[in-house]
């Protein structure tokens, strides 16, 4: 799998980061309660930065199985979608806000499908 070095030119690790930084400035509204450590909001923006992290650790040079790294953000990926619906249920966001956080979500799982399908490692998609 040829990534290139230099994680912050890759298209899918820039929209992850749009992602973390769009759920950053929509936890602010969230109330007290969940802004502690462990709360809603900590585990939100939690998630959304492993999905940058994992991106960045693929493309690193050393790393054994980036493919390993893609299919890890994918999985985290999972975890803030869950948690953005979780938030929503709660009353602690707006639809058009959760639907345009999943519309981000949706494109980056696509951009990870079409690495892995590249790396030859797609396991499942959804």
């Amino acid at each position: 799998m040829n990534l290139p070095i230099n994680f912050k030119k890759s298209p899918v690790w820039k929209k992850a980061m749009d992602l973390a930084i769009a759920i950053n400035h929509s936890i602010r509204s969230f109330p007290a309660q969940e802004k502690h450590h462990q709360g809603l909001a900590d585990q939100l923006l939690q998630a959304s930065i492993r999905v940058t992290s994992r991106i960045a650790e693929s493309h690193q040079p050393l790393t054994d199985s980036p493919a390993d790294m893609l299919l890890r953000a994918r999985f985290h990926l999972s975890e803030t979608e869950f948690l953005l619906d979780v938030a929503y249920y709660l009353g602690y966001m707006k639809e058009d806000e959760r639907l345009r956080l999943h519309e981000t979500t949706v494109q980056i799982r696509d951009m990870l499908n079409q690495l892995l399908k590249r790396s030859g490692r797609q396991e499942f998609t959804y």
